[in-house]
């Protein structure tokens, strides 16, 4: 997993103290202008860059996930701008003002989180795979809620794109469905793979409906292929 980390010196150590627990440990790019995140860097062995230095990264477009936690809004926003055309899949920005919402849309976050909401209590479950990870990204009633999900295990079970479309499609929900590879290009009609990631979005009762259903389908693909397994053991043994 690669990760883009765009840092003040105020939210550094939250996100690496963090980052450090996730297995196997990502790769870590860290832009700032501050001479401080730069010394951290150096200390923590952090490939380090600047800020203007973003939209002439070329390796971006292989990116899985970036977060933006800089001191400003108007920050955030200019390296949402230089880093939206990569096509990264997952990207998180902080925001300090309610007022900056629609220019944070407009320049392509896919996540928008509140400061007061606190970004470092979730992000190491929002890192870890074949784990559903829940934002509410904007005060609405009724809440609108986004699920996301990045697999890793699951990958070999064998379950398709169009096993979950079924799914979603009988439960006739007022949700918004997509999938994305690891390289953040929209994937349809093929196998689950390894890094790749499920994105549902709507309304909270029924994006829960939608998560509680989906778990019930792979723990169903997962109990056909621990018989599988059982069965081919017994076959060997007795044979």
């Amino acid at each position: 997993m690669k990760i883009l980390l765009a840092l003040s010196r105020n939210y550094f150590r939250q996100l690496v103290d963090t980052i450090n627990n996730i297995k196997p440990f990502p790769k870590i790019l860290v832009v700032s202008n501050d001479e401080e995140v730069e010394a951290l860097c150096k200390h923590f062995g952090f490939e380090f860059r600047r800020v203007s230095e973003v939209q002439s990264i070329e390796e971006l477009h292989e990116y899985d996930m970036a977060i933006l936690a800089l001191e400003e809004d108007a920050e955030n926003i200019a390296v949402l701008r230089a880093i939206k055309d990569f096509g990264i899949p997952i990207i998180i920005a902080l925001q300090h003002n309610k007022n900056n919402r629609d220019m944070f849309v407009s320049e392509g976050a896919h996540y928008i989180v509140d400061v007061d909401e606190y970004l470092y209590a979730n992000l190491s479950a929002m890192l870890l795979p074949d784990t559903w990870i829940s934002i509410t990204p904007i005060s609405l009633i009724p809440r609108v809620k986004v699920a996301f999900y990045r697999v890793l295990r699951r990958a070999l079970l064998g379950i398709s794109y169009d096993d979950i479309r079924e799914l979603l499609s009988k439960l006739g929900l007022n949700i918004y469905a997509e999938f994305f590879n690891r390289f953040g290009n929209r994937s349809a009609g093929r196998v689950l793979a390894t890094g790749d990631y499920i994105v549902i979005s709507g309304f909270e009762e029924d994006v829960n409906r939608a998560v509680k259903e989906l778990e019930k389908l792979f723990r169903k693909f997962e109990e056909i292929q621990a018989s599988r397994v059982s069965q081919q053991i017994k076959t060997r043994e007795y044979g």
